[in-house]
């Protein structure tokens, strides 16, 4: 404790190159834990969007791109819905037109890109959610009626409840119910019943997906080549494919993220090895005070790496601010959600492991900065110190 007491004065009386350096080792742990958090949120979002239709098989238009579970883009005509029910395998088909980032509606609602509009039969609704809930008084669009169900970030972020009315595409939309659901994907969806989408956004009997049930004891791999011999014009995709199509692109992020971490972690480490052996030339003075007065070689190494670590343990706090700020400004820019509403999920966007990682490395990064000095002064003899001061 008095080493560290000692250490914290040192430091003050080198107020600006302190300040600088635990500004600099804040700058990349914030960076760090940006981007991290960022992409982590990212792959997090596109690996959630493979727990929907889990055990399914997903048929859209051939040549379409596919993210997970949703086809970006292209049509398949709704009658081929019937097609496949006809297939002896299969135990349900279910259509949807699923639309990603909706152009501009004008009225009560402005969706912004990253909203999804969604449309399936009312009855087929649990196939998209699941067992997810309803908030209170909520209930589920009624066939062929102009109600929706809406996402609960789009619900806070426009003041939205059971009753509101919202505007899409000059068609006046009740809202029925607000999905109570931590999924990246559903708090901002909006679920109409398929025809009333097919009406607003002009998809007149089209749909761009159908997910297929197979019937007990038939595998979806099964289903799928069948449905490619029976249907033309289409393209069916299992949950092993989909998983197996988006891995390199996960594994890339995941890439990315590792090699800037490190990259900026050795940006630190370099600075406050720097900082502190222009500091430990700068003192050698007070080290051979220290050494004259009977303090040991591990008394003073003690004391310069107690030094750095103490630069990297505040520039772990302030990088761990700053970052966990910059995490939310982010994911308020690119989801449209105002960052107020965005500080309850602080701990989902920058979970508590990275930034325990985050102030151990930065820790961890101070300690070994401070040894290359630490050796340096150990090697020194005192008459030596003294001569070249004196």
């Amino acid at each position: 404790m008095r080493i560290t007491r000692m250490c914290l004065r040192n430091l003050l009386r080198r107020r600006v190159r302190t300040l600088l350096t635990i500004f600099a080792i804040g700058l990349a742990a914030m960076f760090i834990i940006a981007v991290g958090a960022t992409t982590s949120r990212y792959i997090t979002v596109i690996k959630e969007m493979n727990l929907f239709f889990t055990g399914d098989v997903i048929v859209v238009a051939r040549g379409v791109f596919v993210v997970q579970a949703f086809p970006i883009g292209g049509t398949i005509q709704e009658d081929v819905v019937d097609t496949l029910a006809a297939i002896e395998e299969v135990q349900t088909a279910t259509p949807i037109l699923f639309i990603p980032n909706p152009s501009k509606t004008q009225g009560t609602l402005e969706l912004m890109p990253g909203n999804i509009t969604i449309g399936l039969p009312t009855k087929d609704i649990s196939v998209l959610v699941g067992p997810t809930p309803l908030r209170p008084n909520g209930s589920w669009p009624s066939v062929n009626s102009s109600q929706a169900v809406i996402g609960a970030a789009l619900a806070d972020k426009y003041n939205l409840t059971v009753g509101s009315t919202i505007t899409l595409r000059e068609h006046d939309i009740t809202v029925t119910g607000v999905l109570e659901t931590r999924s990246a994907i559903l708090l901002h969806t909006i679920i109409l019943p398929l025809k009333l989408a097919q009406k607003i956004y002009g998809y007149n009997m089209l749909i761009n997906m159908i997910v297929v049930k197979p019937k007990t004891g038939i595998s979806c791999e099964t289903l799928a080549d069948r449905i490619e011999s029976e249907v033309d014009g289409i393209k069916t995709l299992t949950e092993t494919e989909r998983t197996e199509f988006l891995q390199p692109i996960l594994d890339e992020a995941e890439l990315w993220n590792t090699g800037l971490r490190t990259a900026l972690f050795l940006i630190s480490l370099i600075l406050i090895t720097n900082i502190s052996i222009i500091n430990t030339f700068e003192r050698r003075r007070d080290f051979a005070t220290l050494y004259a007065i009977g303090a040991s070689k591990l008394t003073v190494t003690r004391i310069v790496i107690t030094e750095t670590t103490l630069l990297g343990f505040f520039g772990g706090i302030i990088g761990t601010i700053l970052g966990a700020i910059s995490s939310i400004l982010i994911v308020s820019y690119y989801t449209s959600i105002p960052a107020i509403m965005i500080f309850p999920d602080l701990l989902t966007i920058v979970p508590p492991r990275l930034i325990a990682e985050i102030l151990s490395a930065s820790v961890l990064i101070g300690a070994l900065a401070g040894i290359v000095p630490a050796v340096t002064i150990g090697r020194a003899k005192l008459e030596e110190i003294l001569r070249y001061e004196y």
